[in-house]
């Protein structure tokens, strides 16, 4: 994060780099074949793991997904850029714009397909204020 002041003009901008070195996630945490009740006509039961078996509602799971990802997606980055102009004593009013290169930062995942880890350019103002006076 690089900040610049232009305190005469009560002014300043503050220029943003992020970037994701790696990425870890497990889809399924803890899977559980087994169910543990059902509903029949408004009523639950509950039922054991062997019961669930014999009844057929053990789910099974791709290894795929079970698999911890590890993977380094890309090594793209988001910038950003926020300019803010100082309205009154503890207010001011700010320009943000978001991914400002539109980077969308495709990669393929592990499984084939492709992912975008930035969002599209969007921008917006922002309004703050301080509320201290209001409640002293």
């Amino acid at each position: 994060r690089l900040a610049s002041d232009f305190k005469p003009l009560g002014i300043w901008l503050t220029f943003k780099a992020q970037q994701v070195l790696w990425r870890q996630s497990l889809k399924i945490s803890d899977p559980k074949p087994a169910a543990v009740g059902y509903y029949q006509d408004g009523e639950y039961y509950t039922i054991d793991a062997q019961t669930s078996e014999k009844m057929g509602f053990n789910k099974t799971y791709n290894e795929l997904y079970l698999a911890t990802d590890k993977s380094k997606p890309n090594d793209q980055w988001l910038f950003s850029v926020v300019v803010s102009k100082s309205v009154f004593k503890g207010a001011e009013v700010s320009l943000f714009i978001e991914n400002i290169f539109n980077d969308r930062a495709y990669y393929v995942d592990r499984e084939g397909y492709y992912r975008s880890r930035n969002p599209e350019i969007f921008w917006g103002i922002a309004f703050s204020s301080k509320l201290d006076d209001i409640f002293n």
